[in-house]
């Protein structure tokens, strides 16, 4: 009997409406041909955790990457230099140099990967840590660990590989690539989410990575013909049209309390973060934010836990989500204004899901999150997962 085989392919950033007859026609008629289900994305910056593992946020303590951690820093000798309290516009060239330069430095220090924000004051980065739980979870992957997808690959037999780039890298990557029985190998298109933010969702600029990566797929598929049981191609979340910018630093440096004196922020594209070392920070930071509310609102701890979101006050003590179309700018990741982002608290948000079984057809509910992608990955290959997660299987069984 022939041993199962797939192809998963991740586009980062990917809308539904981005599955179009015109701008991805092989997207298109996988769409139309295999099954199809949407997928509610939640609100959490740390999707691959959800995808590895099939569980919520809330389990995985993922919901972002930076956390106020002052007692445990890897940057505490910062505080003893003597730096301007500042926040930076530039340009997107610095940025990505700054950016690259401190996640090589953090990966070489610690062995592990993080998204760094490279615009964050030197100042107040002795007051945060990277999220532990994050390190856990990258730990478990990099160990193989069977709380991931991966370590279950590799328990039941399968050859697993990974490929992560832009289309023409992945593309070169997949030349004369050996694919066998038992084989999943996963492929991560990350420009789409680059692109959507330094362009805009709706850009000339994501039209044209759009066709460049259907034509990858296009071609990886065709390549690996017979040999692939089935294909899955999804999209971890979607983007918005910014309309609307914020310079939430501007505002509250006209305040009468101080960082990091008086109370600290974290500043995310669509969320700003507090932490308070008084009651008059505390007191001086919500009436602004009060005044602000056509940009957004404080969001509750139990609001936080409705939508399977961890409340824990690492992540902060009081919340400010945008709404839906708005950004701060500078935030502690970009310099420049973006023009698109994700992630919006009170916006539902979904993500396609295309699904092509050879010989067969499979029947998917409509219900989907992305927390189900694992246990349907599990399920199409006949792996039994015994370990009990937030996610169930997408294929309807009859």
């Amino acid at each position: 009997m022939k041993r199962p085989s797939c192809l998963l392919i991740i586009l980062d950033g990917c809308r539904e409406d981005y599955i179009d007859r015109e701008l991805t026609p092989f997207l298109n008629k996988l769409k139309n041909k295999g099954s199809y289900t949407s997928l509610d994305v939640t609100s959490s910056f740390y999707t691959v955790a959800e995808i590895s593992t099939g569980n919520s946020p809330i389990t995985t303590d993922t919901s972002f990457d930076f956390c106020f951690d002052p007692a445990n820093s890897p940057f505490k000798f910062f505080r003893y230099m003597k730096l301007p309290l500042s926040l930076r516009y530039g340009n997107i060239r610095r940025e990505r140099f700054i950016r690259n330069l401190m996640c090589k430095i953090y990966s070489i220090v610690t062995h592990n990967w993080v998204d760094f924000p490279p615009n964050i004051p030197i100042t107040i980065l002795p007051y945060f840590n990277v999220n532990q739980s994050l390190i856990r979870f990258q730990k478990a992957e990099r160990e193989e660990s069977r709380e991931t997808l991966f370590g279950i690959f590799r328990e039941n037999g399968f050859d697993f590989q990974s490929i992560s780039g832009y289309a023409p890298s992945i593309q070169k990557q997949m030349v004369e690539r050996p694919y066998g029985e038992k084989h999943v190998l996963m492929l991560h298109y990350i420009e789409l989410d680059k692109i959507g933010h330094q362009y805009g969702p709706n850009s000339e600029e994501v039209k044209v990575s759009l066709r460049d990566i259907d034509y990858s797929i296009g071609e990886v598929y065709r390549d690996l013909g017979e040999q692939v049981d089935f294909i899955m191609v999804f999209g971890d979340h979607n983007m918005e049209e910014i309309e609307a910018h914020i310079d939430m630093w501007e505002e509250l440096k006209k305040l009468n309390v101080k960082i990091p004196e008086d109370y600290l922020v974290f500043l995310n594209s669509p969320v700003a973060r507090f932490w308070f070392n008084n009651d008059k920070a505390r007191r001086e930071v919500k009436k602004l934010l009060g005044s602000l509310k056509q940009y957004g609102r404080v969001i509750s701890k139990k609001e936080l836990e409705e939508r399977r979101l961890p409340s824990n006050e690492k992540y902060g003590e009081v919340i400010f989500w945008l709404k839906k179309g708005a950004a701060i700018v500078p935030d502690f990741y970009h310099e420049y204004p973006v023009k698109g982002m994700h992630f919006f608290f009170d916006s539902a948000a979904s993500a396609p899901l295309m699904l092509l079984h050879e010989g067969k057809t499979v029947k998917l509910r409509k219900d989907g999150k992305l927390i189900d992608v694992m246990p349907t990955i599990l399920d199409l290959l006949d792996i039994q997962d015994n370990q009990k997660r937030d996610g169930r299987s997408l294929v309807i069984r009859e």
